[in-house]
C-alpha cells in the first residue's frame, strides 16, 4: 500500500517525499473522503472559499489573482460591523 511510483507518478524519483513517506491506509481513506466531499460540494454547486488554515495556506498558494478569499473576509467583516452596530 502507498507506492507512489506505482499508483501514482510512474517516473517520481527515489528523494521525492511520497516515496520516501508513503501515505498509511488511514490517510488514503482521509484523502479519498475529502476529495469525495468536494466532488460532492461541487456537483452541488457550492464553491465555498475555506481554505484549510487561514492565513497560511494563503502566503503559499500563489493564486491570488483568482482567489475569493479576501473578497468573502470582507464581506463577513462587513456584515459583523453590521450587525455590532445594530445593537
Amino acid at each position: 500500500m502507498g507506492d507512489a511510483r506505482a499508483t501514482l507518478v510512474p517516473g517520481l524519483g527515489a528523494s521525492a517525499a511520497l516515496v520516501k513517506n508513503p501515505l498509511s491506509a488511514e490517510q488514503l481513506d482521509g484523502w479519498k473522503d475529502k476529495i469525495e466531499e468536494l466532488a460532492d460540494d461541487f456537483l452541488a454547486g457550492r464553491a465555498e472559499v475555506d481554505p484549510r488554515d487561514y492565513p497560511k495556506t494563503c502566503e503559499s498558494c500563489g493564486l491570488q489573482t483568482i482567489c475569493r478569499i479576501t473578497e468573502n473576509r470582507a464581506l463577513l467583516e462587513r456584515e459583523e460591523d453590521e450587525e455590532a452596530a445594530d445593537e
